[in-house]
């Protein structure tokens, strides 16, 4: 393993897939030996709470490396204006019968983005 020297934290290392969680030791090594002026946890890429949390459980750096992996959730409903930009053709009334938004809601169940 080597270890880029930069500002790259372990995470981003890992996502990136240059280091796997195998390479902690080697990571932390290679920072106290460096002249890197950060707190390990920033180093890292963690935030206080899973810093804390590898120290008192290493076993936990799966879950604290997969839980950087996951893509956010979205937090709230994509707009209804926005589902309509994308399905409606521009000259046609979204209003009336004959287009009264199932397309809007499908897209929504499915969770696509606009």
């Amino acid at each position: 393993m080597s270890v880029n020297r930069s500002t790259e934290t372990f995470i981003q290392l890992v996502r990136s897939g240059k280091l796997s969680a195998e390479d902690i030791d080697q990571f932390v090594a290679a920072w106290r030996q460096s002249e890197d002026r950060r707190e390990l946890s920033e180093a890292l890429g963690f935030s206080m709470e899973e810093y804390a949390l590898w120290v008192e459980q290493p076993a936990s750096l799966d879950r604290i490396i997969r839980f950087h992996c996951v893509k956010p959730l979205r937090t709230e409903p994509p707009s209804y204006f926005g589902i309509l930009r994308k399905y409606v053709k521009k000259g046609t009334r979204p209003w009336t019968r004959e287009n009264d938004g199932d397309a809007t809601h499908a897209a929504w169940a499915r969770d696509e983005t606009v």
